[in-house]
């Protein structure tokens, strides 16, 4: 390097021009420091006394640098570069127009940019927070937000994507420095989040959103996740309670614990499941899998193309030929993911349809097999269009005018059926056991038990018959 260059003046190589005659300004504390622009300043942090008066403390001011248009920063070793930008603490970085880093080791890159973890805690000594985007925040210990209008509220959040949202409505009462504006508009947010992704007739339940409510991660374009340890993983996808996971575009996680996985699936109920495209699961510890699946009864699972259980307990396993009516239902002016089925397949509680357009309508009806009907209560359709009947108590019967009575097993809760009476269908059952022949004995009779029953009756008649005759010949 020329020797001319070492010992040329500044004004050779620069030139500034400004109407404002404010000159910089350097605290006495602020040693190897840098302040470039009309009102910037570095400063010492007189929220840590004896740090700030130390010299070489972290929030002395040296080694720091304010460059911009009263670009100012609050303690060592940090940066303010840019119009109006900050920072204040040990080691932060604010870069951009009003980018602002409010804590130590923040970063804040973009116009508009804050990253304020310290402020967060009305604690200049916490931080570690990253905000990088356009009007980027983060509010947070260890959070960080990357995109335009990304934003990450709670400690140790992530959000990435374009306007992505992690939103803590519950650590923000503690936020001393932060205004209470900001804290009712995330509050707000969050309660009109739900409203809107609730159906109308139906309230999801919060609970209480963890006093930690950390750890929160939202990934893609106006993703949004809320509560600690929340997860949205997709463009709109919502995860909009503790514990909660979303993966897919459009999909939305609403209970606590809930797992909604696909596009446009839609998890409701506490502990919910819903997996596949517009899969629905909105009773509590549901279980919707496969494409336009609907599990609405609690503890009910639902598995297959279209497949539907509505009943408490109740079990569908199947694909569904008939179309479901609707996609939404509305609330408030929006639309919210709600599958109506033409017809549903498992619906009486503790229902169990198993097959293709199978149905189980009534409480602990079974119906298994391609379109198999069980419409009465504790009733059993058996085979391919099998439905069942009402049950019918046999006390006694009739035969030539003799009445028998005294059955065992006279009264019945329910049928099993492996034909259909309308149709004219009928089956055999085939490999039955033989079955105890006794007063008391309700088993199904085999062929081979009538066989003999008859064989024996055969010849107990041609034994009478041959007695009949030899006596009329006496």
């Amino acid at each position: 390097m020329s020797t001319n260059v070492l010992s040329a003046s500044i004004n050779d190589y620069s030139k500034i021009e400004t109407t404002n005659p404010t000159t910089p300004t350097l605290a006495a504390t602020a040693n190897h420091s840098i302040a470039v622009g009309p009102e910037s300043s570095v400063n010492q942090n007189d929220a840590y006394t004896s740090a700030s008066k130390n010299k070489k403390g972290r929030y002395s001011g040296v080694y720091s640098i304010a460059e911009g248009y009263k670009a100012t920063v609050y303690g060592s070793q940090s940066i303010a570069y840019g119009h109006e930008a900050v920072a204040n603490g040990w080691l932060s970085y604010a870069i951009g127009s009003r980018a602002n880093a409010e804590g130590d080791g923040n970063i804040a890159l973009g116009g508009s940019a804050k990253s304020l973890a310290g402020a967060y805690y009305g604690n200049p000594s916490s931080g570690g927070a990253i905000a990088v985007g356009l009007e980027s925040n983060t509010i947070g210990n260890g959070a960080i937000a990357m995109g335009n209008k990304a934003s990450a509220t709670g400690v140790k959040s992530i959000a990435i994507g374009n306007d992505a949202r992690t939103l803590d409505i519950t650590n923000i009462d503690g936020a001393a420095n932060i205004d209470q504006n900001v804290k009712n508009n995330i509050k707000s947010t969050v309660e009109t989040l739900r409203k809107q992704n609730s159906p109308s007739d139906m309230a999801a339940e919060l609970l209480g959103l963890s006093d930690e409510a950390t750890s929160t991660i939202a990934i893609g374009d106006e993703s949004r996740a809320i509560g600690w340890g929340s997860t949205a993983l997709g463009t709109k996808a919502y995860a909009l309670n503790d514990r909660a996971t979303t993966l897919g575009d459009d999909s939305k996680t609403l209970g606590y614990a809930g797992t909604s996985v696909g596009t446009h699936a839609y998890s409701f109920g506490k502990g919910a499941s819903a997996l596949g495209t517009w899969a629905e699961a909105l009773g509590d510890y549901s279980t919707a899998a496969g494409p336009s699946s609907s599990a609405a009864g609690n503890n009910s699972i639902a598995m297959g193309n279209g497949a539907s259980a509505s009943g408490l307990n109740a079990i569908s396993i199947g694909s569904m030929t008939t179309d479901t009516k609707a996609w939404y239902t509305t609330n408030g002016g929006r639309q919210v993911h709600r599958a109506e089925h033409e017809v549903w397949n498992a619906t009486g509680d503790h229902s169990i349809a198993l097959g293709t357009d199978s149905q189980a309508i009534k409480e602990s009806a079974i119906a298994i097999g391609k379109e198999a009907l069980a419409e009465h209560k504790r009733s059993v359709a058996l085979g391919d269009k099998s439905s069942t009947e009402n049950a019918k108590d046999t006390l006694q019967g009739t035969v030539n005018g003799i009445t028998y009575g005294n059955f065992a097993g006279a009264t019945s809760v329910g049928t099993v059926s492996v034909g259909n009476s309308t149709l004219g269908e009928t089956r055999q059952i085939k490999n039955v056991s033989a079955g105890d022949i006794s007063p008391t004995s309700t088993d199904a009779i085999n062929g081979s038990q009538l066989y003999l029953i008859a064989n024996k009756l055969t010849e107990e008649i041609k034994i009478f018959n041959l007695s009949r005759h030899r006596f009329l010949q006496l």
